[in-house]
Order: C-alpha cells, then structure tokens, then sequence
C-alpha cells in the first residue's frame, strides 16, 4: 500500500478502519506510522484497532512514533480530543 494511498484517505471516517489496520502490519514504518496517525484521527469508532495499538505500543518504534500511538490510543479511548485534521 502505498504512502499517498494513506494521505489521501486523511479526511476520511471509520469506513478506513479496514485499511488502517492492514496498514499496521506491514514492514515499512512509515505506513504504520500514517496509518496510527490516521486511527486517531478517527477516534472511537476505532476501538477494534486498540489489540494491534497496544502491541505496537510494546515495541519501540522510535519516540516519535512511541508518541503517536500513545496520543491514538487515548483519542480512540476518548482521554484526549482528536487533534485538528491539518496536523
């Protein structure tokens, strides 16, 4: 899949749900990367996604991405408002 596929479907909803989490097994970080960015642009309604968040949580993936999925998972979890959709 590749990287603009996931940039375009930037303001999309919870009918990408399926793609994103495809999207967090492949090898290339970057994809897993927009694809974490974008669940939790998504919010709640990705709550199916928190399993694979939380395993992906237990591997460092660098601090940027360490970030990333901590702020996914609180926004998917409704601790933290999602961030604007510019970002």
């Amino acid at each position: 899949m590749p990287r603009s596929a996931l940039r375009e479907i930037d303001e999309a909803g919870p009918e990408v749900i399926p793609t994103l989490k495809k999207a967090l097994k492949v090898d290339d970080r970057r994809i897993r990367f927009y694809a974490v960015r974008l669940l939790g642009k998504v919010g709640p309604a990705a709550k199916e996604v928190l399993p694979q968040l939380y395993e992906l949580q237990k591997q460092s993936g660098g601090a940027r991405f360490d970030r990333y999925i901590e702020s996914t998972i609180a926004r998917i979890e409704g601790r933290e408002e999602p961030a604007d959709r510019n970002d």
